[in-house]
């Protein structure tokens, strides 16, 4: 008896190649296209590693005033000494991606009068 293979993501009979004819291939982007949504991603994962950083470590979170300057410090203080160190670095990421953001949208405007 031949066993049947099942395929929950391809339906029977439907085409498996993409539209550049190569199998599994998405479909190719703008120039730029995804890349600000990579960053938008990159920076909510930063914020969310960091609020859970300081809520496993017992510190209540709320806003975004844990990402400013002012707050980032009035926070790690509220952090046991073992913990600074991972959140400095997670607060380094951030400011980096953060930059990148910054660098990204700055780049993608067109110039006046194009």
């Amino acid at each position: 008896m031949a066993s049947a293979t099942w395929s929950p993501q391809i339906p029977a009979g439907a085409d498996r190649t993409g539209p550049t004819g190569d199998v599994g291939a998405s479909p190719p982007s703008p120039a730029g296209g995804g890349t600000h949504a990579m960053i938008v991603q990159d920076v909510a994962r930063v914020q969310n590693r960091i609020k859970a950083l300081l809520r496993s470590r017992g510190v209540a979170v709320a806003g975004k005033s844990v990402y400013s300057e002012k707050g980032r410090e009035e926070f790690l203080e509220k952090l046991p000494h073992a913990s600074r160190g991972a959140a400095t670095v997670l607060y380094a990421q951030y400011d980096a991606v953060k930059a990148k953001d910054s660098s990204h949208a700055w780049s993608c405007q067109s110039p006046r009068g194009v």
